[in-house]
This record gives C-alpha cells, sequence and structure tokens, in this order.
C-alpha cells in the first residue's frame, strides 16, 4: 500500500493545515482532516507556539478560542481560523496523525471487511479509504451496495454506489472515477 499516495489524496478532499479550525459542523479538526473532540485529544500530539513546545493548558486554551470562534468564520474556510491560535503542528506531525488515523481504526476496519485489501490496487484502496475517512467507519458500513460491489470486484457497480450526500460532486466524481480503474 502507497501510503503516502493515499495520504496526498485525502489531503486534497480534507485539506491540510498545520493549525486549529473548525469544520463545517463546527468541530474543532486539524492536520487532515483529524477531529480534535477535547483539548485532551491532543495529548501526545506536538503542537508549537514559535520555537515552545506548547503545554496541555496552552492546547485547551486555543481548542476554546477556534471553538468559539465558529459562528464568525466562513464554514468552508479553515484559514480564517489561523489567527485564532499560534500554536502550530510541523508538516511531520500532520502526516504522522493522518497515517495514525488510519492505521488505528481506518485500515483495520477495511481490511476486516474486505478480504484481500491490501491486494486492491492504489486507487480502489484510495478511494475506499477516503469514503471511510470522510464518513467514519459506522457511516462507510451504510454503503451495502458499495461493499457489496467491492468484494464482488466490480468496479462499475462500485462507482455507482458510492456518492456521499454530504461530499462535493468533485469528490464524489474522483471517487467513482478511481473504482473505473483496474482493481
Amino acid at each position: 500500500m502507497d501510503t503516502k499516495a493515499i495520504i496526498r489524496d485525502l489531503a486534497t478532499w480534507e485539506g491540510f493545515t498545520t493549525w486549529l479550525y473548525c469544520d463545517t459542523k463546527g468541530l474543532v479538526t486539524v492536520g487532515i482532516g483529524c477531529l480534535v473532540k477535547t483539548p485532551e485529544s491532543l495529548i501526545g500530539v506536538e503542537m508549537w507556539d514559535g520555537d515552545r513546545l506548547a503545554t496541555l493548558d496552552d492546547k485547551a486554551q486555543a481548542h476554546a478560542r477556534v471553538r468559539s470562534a465558529f459562528f464568525d468564520r466562513d464554514p468552508d474556510a479553515a484559514i480564517s481560523y489561523k489567527q485564532c491560535s499560534k500554536l502550530r503542528l510541523t508538516l511531520d506531525e500532520v502526516m504522522r496523525l493522518a497515517a495514525d488515523r488510519l492505521e488505528s481504526g481506518y485500515l483495520p476496519h477495511l481490511r476486516a471487511m474486505f478480504d484481500g485489501f491490501d491486494e486492491l490496487s492504489t486507487a480502489w484502496q484510495s478511494a475506499l479509504i477516503d469514503i471511510v475517512y470522510n464518513c467514519g467507519c459506522a457511516g462507510f458500513d451504510e454503503f451495502h451496495h458499495l461493499i457489496d460491489a467491492v468484494r464482488r470486484r466490480d468496479g462499475v457497480a462500485a462507482s455507482k454506489s458510492c456518492h456521499r450526500k454530504t461530499s462535493r460532486d468533485a469528490r464524489n466524481a474522483w471517487a467513482a472515477a478511481q473504482f473505473l480503474k483496474p482493481c
């Protein structure tokens, strides 16, 4: 599996930031669409205030400022949150968080669901990961026709069954196109 290529694809759709921001639902997020439910979620995450490593208190204050700014910002512009906090992740930390999110939850879920998941083409893996990353495991499990099509290795059916109501047209079209490539 080409994890770096898959993370690059995710960054195309999820965005890539080194600062905290609110997603379109008002949920504090960082990096490549990594949800930050509470400031404690940032324990073990290296955030920097200039050349000083941020404390949990620093992170809690930043989390609160970003969350409270939700109604004053453009919900589609993560950049609008950049001035809410000076705390930043390094690029390596952004990549580590995305890789950890994949390895700890989404990849085990997909591997349990699909025999031979690791033998699928990067295109198919990337599309499946994009959908589960975007919808969560429980949301992904609702894609019954897609799941059946992937199990049968039917790219045309998978392409027709991967539309997400909450995703932009371009993202849905990209995912559908991935299933039309060899599996």
